[in-house]
């Protein structure tokens, strides 16, 4: 579902392409809403994300470079980052990064593994 501000209705759009629980979302470049990682009704970690567009109203899907479990979500600009959680082998220290302006994505790693993480962005001027 969608919120449509004027008159903070709700309206239906496609499901993803995957039911999980435990995954990560967050909103990149005004228009673009991303939900990564999770655990699909198999109990399967997952490494899908799909992506809704706001302004063409389609999705499409990619993947994490490590399937995982709650990772932290954050954007920054036209970049969203996906960062640790639990995979296959126990807690990850990968970030995941999404460059919304070029459509790539790349990787980084944390100092250390870490699950049930939060992530903000702070004075990104």
């Amino acid at each position: 579902h969608r919120l449509l501000p004027q008159g903070a209705k709700w309206c239906g759009i496609a499901k993803l392409s995957q039911p999980r629980s435990f995954l990560a979302g967050v909103t990149v470049s005004k228009h673009i809403a991303m939900f990564a990682g999770g655990v699909t009704r198999r109990e399967a970690v997952s490494a899908r994300v799909d992506i809704y567009n706001a302004q063409t109203r389609k999705w499409s899907t990619a993947s994490l470079s490590v399937p995982r479990s709650g990772p932290a979500a954050v954007s920054v600009g036209s970049l969203a980052l996906f960062a640790g959680g639990m995979s296959r082998r126990g807690e990850t220290s990968v970030i995941d990064v999404y460059n919304a302006d070029t459509n790539k994505w790349t990787s980084a790693r944390m100092s250390m593994p870490r699950k049930f993480v939060a992530a903000c962005a702070v004075d990104t001027e």
